[in-house]
Order: C-alpha cells, then structure tokens, then sequence
C-alpha cells in the first residue's frame, strides 16, 4: 500500500507540470503542490509537530487546503478535517 505523499512524489517526478489539482478556475501542478506542500511542512516541524500528532485543519475546498493536508503528512502529522 501506498501513502498519499509516495504516490505525489512518484507524480512530481515523473510528470512535474501536470495539473495535480483543480478547483475552480485555479489550478496548481505536480512540482509546485510538491514545493508548496514541502515549504509548509518545514514550517510545521520547526513549530513543534511532532509525527503522530493530530492537526486541525478549518479551510474551505481549495487548492491551499490540498497543500496543507500534504504538508501535514509530510511533516508526519495526522490530518483531521473540521467541520463548521
């Protein structure tokens, strides 16, 4: 079985600027959801997460709550969603 980051690396490699995600008229590909989703999970480590540890996540359908859920994993969290 594989984890949601190993199959985005495998994409980021292989297809870097097919569109990973779209939502309305946004769109992002494979490297920048990888390099955006990266960045974030530095940020999160360097604030303290530790692997395991839950992560609250408050935003609305949108590419930005896609890179924070990758973040999340990479930095070794577990993401759970909330709901309004």
């Amino acid at each position: 079985m594989k984890l949601l980051n190993e199959i985005l690396q495998k994409a980021y490699q292989f297809s870097p600027n097919k569109i990973a995600v779209q939502w309305a008229e946004q769109s992002i590909s494979y490297s920048s959801l990888w390099e955006k989703s990266h960045k974030l999970a530095v940020k999160l480590q360097e604030q303290g997460l530790k692997k395991g540890q839950l992560v609250g996540c408050y935003l609305p359908k949108s590419i930005e709550a896609i890179i924070s859920l990758f973040a999340i994993f990479k930095a070794g969290g577990v993401y759970v969603p909330l709901d309004s």
